[in-house]
């Protein structure tokens, strides 16, 4: 009888143990509630891609424009530019990304297609809206 614990410490451990439990859970419910508020965010994107509408996002960063002009730049060999393009849409922006040929042409059409992004915004960010300026577009190259 020696050997066994005493019931004051293993009563002190279960109950330390359903506080830990409670806690993990109630970071579990957090977590799941994050990946389904993302989920449902990821939907309307998708769903307004499909529809051929550009998608709503809360910010939109200098980051993720010059992310777009950098992953796709291997697939637009006659781009030597890439432009950024915004206009005021309701309380938002909204703001169309292209590439541009050496003549400053959007390279849309004839053949020499390139991808382009449009994003309905209902902010920019800082970086981003420094860099627009008092100006509607902005030209990365």
């Amino acid at each position: 009888m020696a050997n066994r614990p005493s019931k004051g410490r293993g009563s002190d451990e279960r109950s330390s143990t359903a506080v830990f439990g409670g806690l993990m859970i109630a970071a579990l419910e957090q977590g799941v509630q994050r990946l389904r508020a993302k989920n449902d965010e990821l939907g309307q994107v998708w769903s307004a891609l499909r529809e051929g509408r550009p998608p709503r996002i809360d910010t939109l960063t200098l980051e993720q424009v010059v992310t777009f002009f950098v992953d796709n730049k291997g697939s637009v060999p006659d781009a030597t530019a890439g432009a950024a393009v915004r206009r005021a849409e309701g309380d938002g922006y909204l703001v169309h990304l292209v590439y541009l040929d050496a003549q400053g042409q959007p390279l849309l059409d004839g053949g020499r297609g390139a991808p382009t992004r449009s994003y309905l915004a209902d902010r920019l960010d800082e970086e981003l809206a420094e860099a627009f300026g008092a100006h509607d577009a902005l030209l990365l190259s």
